[in-house]
This record gives C-alpha cells, sequence and structure tokens, in this order.
C-alpha cells in the first residue's frame, strides 16, 4: 500500500503545508491509479479527472510523434502478444522481427501533455485504411473500432511516494520557469510540460475472439497531480 512521505521534525507551518500539499499528491496518484486499472479508454478517464480537478476541461487529443524512435518490446509483452519473447526473460528486442510495428503519441488536453502512449501493433491484423489512419493523429482505438477490440489492462504501477513528490515537485518548478520566461518575452507558457511521469499503464488490445492486436504502455505525467 502507498503511504504519504513520513513527516520531518522541526518545519515551518508554511513548510508542513506544502509537505500536507504534496502527501495529498500522493492519495491522489493512488485514486487515479485506481481508476485506469478499469478503464475501458484511458482518455476518457484522464478527461473526466483533469475536468473534475480543474485542470482542464475538454477532450484529450492525441497528437502523433512522427519521428519516434522505435523502442524494444521485453518478454512479458511478447508473451501479453502471443509471441515467443527474447531469449532470456527481461531481455529486450526488436519487435519489427515479430511483425510488430512501434508507434508513438503524446496525449493532450488544452495545450497541456498529460501522458505519453507507446504501442506495439500487428499491421497484418488490420484492414488499409485502418494502417492508414494510425499514421495520422488519429486515436489508436478510433482507428481499429471496427475490429470491436476490447482492452485489457495488464498491470497499472503508481510511482513510489518519494518520485511523486520529486516529480510534482520539479514539475512546479519547471512550469514556474516556463510562466516567467514566457512573460517576459510577451509570449505563452509551453504547452509541452509533462513532467517525469508518476503511473506506467500497460494494456492489451484484442478482438473479441482474443485475437490479440497491440500492446499499448502510457506514462502518465505529474501535470494530473500538480
Amino acid at each position: 500500500m502507498m503511504r504519504g512521505m513520513p513527516a520531518a521534525a522541526g518545519k515551518t507551518p508554511a513548510e508542513d503545508r506544502d509537505r500536507d500539499d504534496l502527501d495529498r499528491r500522493v492519495g491522489d496518484v493512488r485514486s487515479l491509479a485506481s481508476r485506469l486499472e478499469n478503464a475501458r479508454l484511458a482518455t476518457t478517464v484522464l478527461a473526466a479527472w483533469c475536468r473534475e480537478r480543474g485542470i482542464a476541461d475538454g477532450n484529450v487529443l492525441v497528437r502523433l510523434v512522427a519521428d519516434a524512435d522505435p523502442e524494444n518490446l521485453d518478454f512479458e509483452g511478447f508473451r501479453a502478444l502471443g509471441l515467443d519473447g527474447p531469449a532470456g526473460e527481461g531481455a529486450g528486442e526488436n519487435p519489427s522481427a515479430a511483425g510488430l510495428v512501434f508507434r508513438k503519441v503524446e496525449l493532450r488536453l488544452c495545450g497541456l501533455r498529460v501522458a505519453e502512449a507507446t504501442n506495439w501493433y500487428f499491421p497484418a491484423r488490420l484492414t488499409a485504411e485502418m494502417r492508414a489512419r494510425i499514421t495520422t493523429d488519429c486515436p489508436f482505438g478510433e482507428a481499429i473500432e471496427a475490429l470491436q477490440p476490447i482492452r485489457r489492462t495488464l498491470w497499472v504501477r503508481p510511482a513510489s511516494p518519494a518520485a511523486i513528490v520529486s516529480a510534482v515537485t520539479e514539475f512546479r518548478e519547471r512550469r514556474q520557469a516556463g510562466t516567467a520566461a514566457a512573460d517576459r518575452m510577451g509570449g505563452e507558457p509551453s504547452d509541452l510540460l509533462l513532467g517525469v511521469p508518476v503511473i506506467e499503464v500497460r494494456a492489451l488490445l484484442h478482438r473479441p475472439d482474443g485475437t490479440p492486436l497491440s500492446l499499448v504502455q502510457e506514462k502518465i505525467g505529474a501535470v494530473v497531480v500538480a
């Protein structure tokens, strides 16, 4: 079970308030992780979460990272997709050798980059139209909705309390620095602030008959709890 950070002795009231606030952020991460564990669509959960907490109100939009370097897939991922894993549990291997294609997108809400999602999918199990749509900003689930995909969460991993506190603190400092720089230049703060991930989610998308279509891994940034 996740717990807040231990209280430090000899702190001023202001420092105690800051510590209490950061401890609440740890609880927020635990709450959001619980929602994501049973989500049919992570984007819907993130949009509702941000709206409830006054972070942003709107729909989560997908932005394709066209120049993303392909990432290797671990043993667990290969097995989830019904493939023989690389030699040795925990080893990594280029998934293209197994007929998989890599895709990476940013999830944005009202200019905020709230998450990143990486995706390994079987292009041979999709239609030509679906494959074409995946090369755009179209959400993966929307592109393949004719296949009636089912999402099964494999795991949800919140960061440790210490890592959450560190991530939130770092994000706030970066946001403040970005706002100050924008004020000096007469522009807007950066819309690319994500922050260190505080939650990671891995899920399998499969057809109703169980045929695997894709493995997705989402990294939720500290922006959603800062």
